[in-house]
């Protein structure tokens, strides 16, 4: 997997946008730290353990940003980078460049934090919460509610009443997917293709 493309993937990237607009207005404003009001921390700095420093202080942030507002998959192209309030402070005049942007993603990647999508290196999945930690959160809510044994879509895990008030409510249908992959590898899971290819559901 890796943030596909095709007619069907973009319906549901808009319907994702619209979803994520959402959660943002219900989640209320996110508190930006003191730092995102300091013009150096948009620049690579000349001194490595202050560019690290930096970096970090990216890294919480991003983490921060994403798990307040629920957001799965991040575009760090030039256009994504200026209307992002994460990215960029008009306040101070300043965005995060592309290629800056690309070197903290890469950082996080390297820490687990963070996995570029497949394509022009432009998107990439946060981890705020790894796979992993997702898998359980899967496995226990589906023993705890009797759906271990139940064939349920996809649809109905990130969309359907009984997971409404869960932490994966809502999830990126990709990062479901990693997940279920993983519980699928525990022998606790089996995924299987919809009619048609479309959807598809899991054991």
């Amino acid at each position: 997997l890796g943030c596909r493309g095709g007619v069907k993937r973009e319906g549901r990237r808009a319907k994702g946008g619209e979803r994520e607009r959402e959660r943002k207005m219900a989640a209320g404003s996110f508190a930006h730290p003191e730092v995102f009001s300091f013009p150096p921390f948009f620049s690579k700095q000349p001194n490595m353990d202050t560019n690290a420093r930096r970096i970090q202080q990216w890294r919480d942030l991003i983490l921060s940003y994403c798990r307040h507002y629920r957001i799965f998959v991040l575009s760090i192209d030039l256009q994504a980078l200026q209307q992002s309030d994460l990215f960029s402070n008009p306040q101070i005049g300043r965005t995060l460049r592309p290629d800056d942007a690309g070197e903290i993603i890469q950082q996080m990647a390297g820490a687990g934090y963070a996995e570029w999508c497949m394509g022009d290196g432009k998107r990439c999945f946060i981890w705020w919460r790894k796979p992993s930690e997702w898998a359980d959160l899967l496995w226990r809510w589906a023993v705890e509610n009797g759906f271990a044994d139940t064939v349920l879509t996809l649809f109905e895990i990130r969309e359907g009443e009984a997971t409404e008030k869960t932490e994966f409510a809502g999830m990126d249908e990709e990062v479901l997917m990693k997940a279920l992959q993983m519980l699928e590898k525990e022998g606790k899971a089996a995924i299987f293709e919809a009619d048609g290819g479309g959807g598809g559901g899991v054991k």
